[in-house]
């Protein structure tokens, strides 16, 4: 995603929750292109340690519950199991 320019949710949430020395420096290394020169794993600890991927994989697992919840209202069919699996497969799949 960060080839394409896209930022996502779990980089995100660790800028939100890094220092402003680590944020400024991984926002540097981003809009420099050096993060696919070297800095790949630095980006990635980076993420780990100041908490994006548990907060993308929580927010996910409470999407999920939501979707599901809502789900109860929709007569039985086909079409609402299919919704069903649909979102134990995102789910699951992101954990």
């Amino acid at each position: 995603d960060l080839r394409e320019g896209k930022v996502t949710l779990p980089l995100i949430a660790a800028l939100r929750n890094s220092p402003a020395a680590s944020r400024q420096r991984i926002v540097q290394q981003i809009h420099a292109g050096d993060v696919f020169d070297g800095h790949w794993s630095e980006m990635t600890d980076f993420v780990q340690t100041h908490g994006g991927i548990e907060y993308a994989l929580a927010l996910a697992n409470t999407l999920g519950r939501d979707a599901k919840e809502s789900l109860r209202g929709v007569p039985p069919s086909a079409e609402r199991d299919a919704l069903d699996a649909a979102v134990d497969f995102v789910i699951s799949r992101v954990n």
